[in-house]
Order: C-alpha cells, then sequence, then structure tokens
C-alpha cells in the first residue's frame, strides 16, 4: 500500500512540473460582472421615479365662507377638517356643488352663539355628497340636504356621524338613495333623522329625541338599527321597505310603523302606545318579538297590529297590556289582524287582552297562546269576530276564554284546549266539532293507552 501511495504522488509531480502556466499579464482593464439592480428587477428604476403621493384633500380652514356661512365649498373635491368648528354665523359649513367629500376627521361642529341655523347645509341638487367622521351639536338642523324646494339631493352618504341637542332634526336628507352608515342622533329635541324614498340604512341609532327616533321613505331598508327612548314613535318607515335586526325600546308611541307591502323581521318592547309594532297592508312579519309595551289608549291597543292580507310567521308576543282598568279584550292585545291574512306558528301568552284576535276571512294555524287576559284583563287565546276564518291546531291554555267566535260562517278544526275559564266559547253555524278527550291507563313499555276520544280528523279535543 506505501508503494502504491508513493507511485501516485511521484506521477502528480511530474503532471504539475510539464504542464504550461500561461501569461500572468492581464489581457486589458477589468469588467464588472455583476449584474445591475435594474437587469435583477425592473421594478426599482419605476420606484425611484416615481413622484410620493401628496395629499390632495383640502383643508377646510383655507375655504372662506361668506355673511351667514363661515365655510362654503362650491368646488368637487374632498375636504377635511383640521380642528372643531366653533359656529357663531347663522350655519357652520354650505356645499354647493356635487361630487364632494367632507372628513370631520374626528372633530365636531357645534354652536357657541347664537341660535338655530345648520350644521351643514347642502344645497338643491347637490348629488353625492361624501360627510363622515364626526359630531354636530346645537343647531336647528345638524345635516339639512334640502334647501327650499326640490330636485333634493340624492346618492348621498353619512357616515359615523353622531348629531345631538338639534331643535328640528338630527340629519335631514328628503332625497333619493341616500345611505347612512353607523350614524347617532340622539337628545334632540326634534327629530332624530329624515331620509328619503330609495335609502339604505345600517348599524343607527336614535335615541332619546323627544320627537321621532328615524322617519324614513318608501322603498328603503333598515339593518341593524335601534330606536330607544324616543318621545313619539320609534321607527317609521314607508311602503315596499325592509327591516332586519331592528328593534325599538321604550319609546313613548308606536315603537315601529311600516307602510304597506313592507317585511319585518325586528323586536319591540316597553314602548308606550297603541302597538308595539303596527303595518300596513300586505306585510310580512317574521320571528319578531314584541313583549312588555304598555297601551294608553281607551278603546285598543296591541303588541303586533297588522292590517288586512298580512302575515305574522313564527313570533314572539307575550306580556302586552294596557294602563286602563278595567281592561277589555282589545285592550293589550298580543296580535290582531284586520280582513284576511295568516298568523302561523307564533307563541303568544301573558298579554292582558285576547291572545290573538283577527276579524275575519283570516287563518290562524299552529300557534300556542297561554294565559291571555292576564294582569286584571279580559281576553280569549283566539278569538274571531267575523266569518270566513279558519281556526286550525292550535294550542289553548290557561286564558280566560279558550277559542271564541262571535258569528257563524268559520272553520275550527284540530285545536286542543285546556285549563282556561272557559275552553269553547263558539257561535252556532259553524264547523266545529269538540270531544272531550278520553284518558287512558298508565302506559310502560312500548305499546298501551287508548283513542282520545274520536277518530274524526277535525275534531277539536278539550283535555
Amino acid at each position: 500500500m506505501k508503494r502504491r501511495n508513493r507511485a501516485l504522488a511521484a506521477l502528480l509531480w511530474v503532471a504539475a512540473t510539464t504542464l504550461g502556466q500561461g501569461s500572468l499579464v492581464p489581457p486589458g482593464v477589468p469588467a464588472p460582472t455583476m449584474k445591475s439592480l435594474d437587469e435583477i428587477d425592473a421594478n426599482i428604476a419605476v420606484v425611484s421615479n416615481a413622484v410620493k403621493h401628496v395629499d390632495k384633500r383640502i383643508d377646510l380652514a383655507t375655504v372662506e365662507g361668506n355673511g351667514s356661512c363661515h365655510h362654503v365649498i362650491n368646488q368637487p373635491g374632498s375636504y377635511y377638517l383640521s380642528g372643531n368648528l366653533e359656529v357663531t354665523k347663522s350655519d357652520g359649513i354650505k356645499i354647493e356643488t356635487s361630487d364632494v367629500t367632507l372628513d370631520l376627521n374626528g372633530f365636531t361642529i357645534s354652536r357657541v352663539s347664537g341660535s338655530g341655523g345648520d350644521g351643514i347645509l347642502v344645497g338643491n341638487g347637490n348629488d353625492r355628497i361624501t360627510i363622515h367622521n364626526g359630531s354636530i351639536s346645537g343647531f336647528d338642523y345638524g345635516i339639512l340636504c334640502y334647501w327650499g324646494s326640490s330636485p333634493y339631493s340624492k346618492d348621498c352618504l353619512f357616515e359615523r356621524v353622531a348629531v345631538s341637542s338639534c331643535g328640528t332634526y338630527g340629519i335631514e336628507a328628503d332625497g333619493e338613495a341616500n345611505r347612512l352608515v353607523d350614524c347617532r342622533v340622539c337628545n334632540n329635541t326634534g327629530s332624530g333623522l329624515f331620509v328619503g324614498d330609495d335609502s339604505i340604512l345600517s348599524g343607527c341609532s336614535a335615541t332619546t329625541n323627544q320627537d321621532f327616533g328615524f322617519r324614513v321613505g318608501n322603498a328603503s331598508s333598515l339593518s341593524g338599527c335601534s330606536a330607544i327612548g324616543n318621545g313619539q314613535m320609534g321607527i317609521e318607515v314607508g311602503e315596499g321597505s325592509t327591516l332586519v335586526g331592528c328593534s325599538a325600546h321604550g319609546n313613548g308611541w308606536v315603537g315601529i310603523y311600516v307602510g304597506a307591502g313592507s317585511t319585518l323581521e325586528c323586536c319591540c318592547a316597553r314602548n308606550n302606545g297603541n302597538a308595539g309594532i303596527s303595518t300596513g297592508e300586505g306585510s310580512s312579519l317574521l320571528n319578531c318579538d314584541a313583549n312588555h309595551n304598555k297601551g294608553t289608549s281607551s278603546f285598543e291597543s296591541c303588541g303586533i297590529e297588522v292590517s288586512a292580507n298580512s302575515s305574522v310567521i313564527g313570533c314572539s308576543v307575550c306580556d302586552n297590556y294596557n294602563t286602563n282598568s278595567p281592561g277589555t279584550y282589545q285592550q293589550g292585545v298580543g296580535i290582531r289582524l284586520n280582513q284576511g291574512g295568516t298568523i302561523r306558528n307564533c307563541t303568544v301568552s301573558g298579554n292582558q287582552g285576547d291572545g290573538i284576535l283577527i276579524q275575519e276571512n283570516g287563518l290562524v294555524e299552529g300557534n300556542c297562546c297561554r294565559g291571555n287576559g292576564s294582569g286584571g284583563g279580559d281576553g280569549a287565546g283566539i278569538h274571531a269576530m267575523g266569518e270566513g276564518c279558519r281556526i286550525a291546531g292550535n294550542e289553548i291554555v290557561g286564558n280566560d276564554r279558550g277559542i271564541q267566535v262571535d258569528i257563524s260562517g268559520n272553520f275550527v278544526v284540530r285545536n286542543t284546549a285546556h285549563g282556561n275559564g272557559t275552553n269553547w266559547v263558539v257561535a252556532a253555524n259553524n264547523a266545529c266539532l269538540v270531544v272531550q278527550r278520553t284518558g287512558c291507563p298508565a302506559i310502560s313499555g312500548d305499546a298501551g293507552g287508548s283513542a282520545p276520544g274520536s277518530g274524526d280528523p277535525s275534531a277539536n279535543f278539550t283535555y
């Protein structure tokens, strides 16, 4: 092994000494061998030549006003407040052109001397106005998008604006297709806000305004809005509107009113007036709650009152009452339905008057009516005053009267009644078979018992 290693070393030495080494003199000036930054990433050249971003917004402090306004905006663009605006003139800011964005930048526009006027006044026909992120206080109108007569400003956006202590409206925007997002109108001596048709409101609140909370035009949409402690109506919305996830609590009159053809999925509690929820014709209430609303009318009051051809589905209507004593069946009603329509799969309990009161030509099906006529009142679980009603498959327990039908021409089937003061009060010439249930012996195991007393599929049972 040693002889092999010495032979290999000798061979390598011979090769190294006999090979040519070449010239050691460089052929010319050395050239760069690395790639440039441009060759690596062409975007770097773009960045190096880019113009730095310039804020094109205009400080409102640089915008002049006139004898009645501190600032008058008459050119489209983006403006911002750089400090609180303390108003001593008639109005704070006037907008006289379309396509303006005004960022209040977290500051407040407030009246510090004088009275009335407008915090922000948008002239007629100036569309696509955006106002956001600040507070307004102490005017006749906080924001007024209305000036004399039409055309009204439309397609405006008000976002994260809080308006308080105004005498007529916190926000009034009479035009169409306006949008309000996360706005708050509170403690105004007038109403909270008014907006026109086709408007969208989300996450807004109206609290302790002396008049109305919300007044909204036709074909509008409200989601996640709340009206609390307003002196008159909490939320009033026009025809063909949709309300989802809205609430009205402790308002001085009706909690929520919507015009004909509207849809609601809302909650109303402890309002003081004729109804928690009231609707125009052809409306739909789905999964609504109307609880502990206090009526003051000497004639009637309701948790839910719906006009003709409306539907009330899956709602909870409990503990509504009236201040009049002694109470009548129409005072503190749970659900009142006028001519036509449907009441289905609702829980109606503990109301001072009737649980469900229907005029005529309606369907009342699959409801649970318990303990109505409570608190010194007078009430049936279900009360049909007219003809043409179908009352089917309801559970009626513990009411002053179970099912009450005043005149002929109604169809009463598959209902059960238990523990009511009087289980059945049904006038002559109605389709109604009532059977006293037959008790069965004790059951233990897989079979037993007996028929409840009738094999007629249309029979009603007392148990």
